[in-house]
């Protein structure tokens, strides 16, 4: 299957076989570039790793995503 792992500056998108799986905001700003990702030699687990912006004022993220409309915090 293809996988497709995209950062924006503020964003994660995951895609499998050009469906999305996860499309989020992150909790502050990244660095895009630095951040990279991997899958395990067996294919089942996803890492990601997200270089913060050294300026976020808030450099401690509560969680990794905003929430979103319908959820709670």
């Amino acid at each position: 299957k293809a996988m497709t792992v995209e950062f924006g500056s503020q964003s994660l998108s995951v895609s499998l076989d050009g469906t999305a799986v996860v499309s989020r905001k992150l909790e502050g700003p990244v660095v895009a570039s630095e951040c990279t990702w991997a899958l395990s030699e067996d294919r089942t687990c996803l890492e990601v790793i997200l270089a913060k912006r050294i300026d976020d004022q808030e450099a401690v993220w509560a969680r990794p995503f905003r929430p979103s409309a319908d959820e709670s915090v």
